[in-house]
């Protein structure tokens, strides 16, 4: 009887003490991670802040210093989701990797477009974007709000 009462300790003990030992956080993979910063977790605005063109800042106009682009994820979906911005166009966006993402979307005048962007930086309030057009390099950076 005492042996035994001696192993249920034991066992209880090892229990008590690995099980309480886990943190309980998640791992995030780098593309969950881009998803997590992204949306917010469901779903996050990002302002304009400034823009390069040729690794020179350019000056906002004043719709530029208006405009966001709104990234949305269903919880149910992985590395997609919904995307629209204030210009009106609207689509999907999915994680290509690690430090990419790709947005597909329709105009407001029924154009669609297909725009891989590299993530120079990603935080929860900070975005750091470029993709390339007619061979310059835009960089876009963005403060969620």
């Amino acid at each position: 009887m005492k042996t035994t009462f001696q192993f249920f300790a034991i066992l209880f003990c090892v229990i008590l003490i690995t099980g309480c030992s886990k943190t309980g956080d998640v791992v995030l993979s780098p593309e969950a991670q881009v998803v997590k910063y992204l949306t917010g977790g469901i779903n996050r605005v990002w302002r304009l802040n400034q823009l390069f063109v040729k690794g020179v800042e350019q000056t906002l106009t004043g719709d530029q210093k208006k405009y966001t682009k709104t990234f949305t994820v269903d919880p149910a979906q992985k590395l997609i989701g919904a995307y629209t911005d204030s210009d009106g166009n609207y689509g999907e966006w999915f994680v290509t990797g690690g430090q990419t993402f790709q947005i597909t979307f329709t105009t407001s005048g029924g154009g669609q477009y297909v725009v891989p962007y590299t993530i120079r930086g990603i935080g929860d309030d900070k975005l750091d974007i470029q993709y390339t057009l007619n061979q310059q390099t835009i960089r876009e950076v963005y403060y969620a709000y």
